[in-house]
């Protein structure tokens, strides 16, 4: 009997563990490779098209048909002062008859251009002016010597031009205001005015070319 029962836990041990031995067997887990990261290729980014560039206006030169020059040929030998009102703009031009004005001096004549009735500031000028060149006639720097520029700063909007005359060099010279550009054209249909002419009393002329 001992045998017998020997036998059988020998025989249920081996049962036991040939069950385990099967339950503990586990199937391998396949390795996830890891997917590939695609390679982005990055588009090469156009260039842009370049815009046309503006180019600037060149500034208008005079041409030989309108220049102050060609326009007053007849009289640019006597030509003291061409000027005019071109849209609310002053435009003067000194003549080839005439030197700068730089210095006012103390007795001297002048004649004077205002835009207006006035008195003016400038301190050397006592007496009241008309609008245009002045009827009286030419009109005395009563005050010191004075630089032209710095005694009629005050009235550079009123009086545009002042006109005298050089014993020395037998020419008249001429001032004009800040305020007036450059006339460099004469251009048809244009209003303009000269001031030409010989000693002691050159003349104003008007007209429409």
């Amino acid at each position: 009997m001992k045998k017998v029962a020997i036998l059988l836990v020998a025989i249920t041990v081996l049962f036991l563990m040939a069950a385990c031995g099967g339950d503990s067997t586990d199937e391998p887990t396949p390795t996830d490779s890891p997917t590939p990261t695609p390679t982005i290729t990055e588009e090469a980014t156009p260039s842009p098209t370049p815009e046309p560039t503006q180019e600037a206006s060149p500034t208008p030169q005079p041409t030989s048909g309108n220049s102050v020059e060609a326009v007053l040929a007849d009289k640019l030998s006597k030509l003291v002062l061409a000027y005019a009102e071109v849209n609310g703009e002053w435009q003067g031009f000194k003549g080839p008859n005439a030197n700068s004005l730089t210095t006012l001096k103390r007795g001297s004549a002048y004649w004077i251009y205002s835009t207006e009735e006035i008195m003016p500031e400038a301190s050397g000028f006592l007496m009241a002016l008309n609008e245009g060149w002045q009827e009286a006639g030419p009109i005395a720097w009563m005050a010191e010597d004075a630089t032209s520029i710095t005694a009629l700063q005050a009235d550079k909007d009123s009086i545009l031009f002042v006109i005298g005359f050089d014993n020395v060099s037998k020419k008249f010279t001429a001032y004009m205001s800040p305020s007036v550009s450059p006339m460099m054209n004469i251009m048809p249909g244009d209003y303009y005015c000269t001031f030409a002419g010989n000693p002691p009393a050159p003349q104003e002329s008007c007209q429409t070319r």
